[in-house]
């Protein structure tokens, strides 16, 4: 297990005021959206190594602490979605969930990024969406 999510697809927003992601890019599973949603999946065990790894790699100013990262991810398995603000880029938020790996044989994270004030804005209608949408796309799967 790694400490970082890569990014495979990215699907540019229209408008003038957007986030831009590139595929490929790296986001830290101790301190993004994606990363949350993404360690979800695993028990707090396995949590704290993948959070000792990562903080391995870091500046000691670039790491949180572990009660905090699993507060958070117990919300995320709570509300079957991870929504973040400023963590792995400042001004942006994401709302993620992932996709049961039963199924697609490794876990797939699919989330909705943007300026924070946009997802921030429009959070509820946001994670809706992005629930059905996941629910239509994959039929039973239990989104975390």
């Amino acid at each position: 297990i790694g400490s970082f999510a890569r990014v495979l697809r990215v699907r540019q927003s229209p408008l003038a005021i957007s986030l831009t992601v590139r595929e490929g890019e790296s986001a830290p599973l101790a301190n993004s959206a994606v990363g949350n949603a993404l360690l979800a999946r695993h028990d707090d065990a396995a949590i704290r190594t993948i959070v000792e790894k990562y903080d391995r790699t870091v500046p000691p100013d670039r790491r949180r602490p572990l009660a905090q990262i699993l507060g958070e991810v117990a919300t995320v398995r709570a509300r079957g979605v991870s929504v973040g603000y400023d963590k792995w880029l400042p001004d942006a938020g994401a709302i993620v969930a992932t996709l049961d790996p039963a199924t697609f044989r490794e876990v797939i994270a699919v989330g909705i990024g943007g300026p924070r004030f946009r997802i921030e804005r429009n959070e509820e209608r946001l994670v809706r969406t992005l629930l059905a949408a996941l629910r239509r796309f994959a039929p039973g799967q239990r989104s975390v």
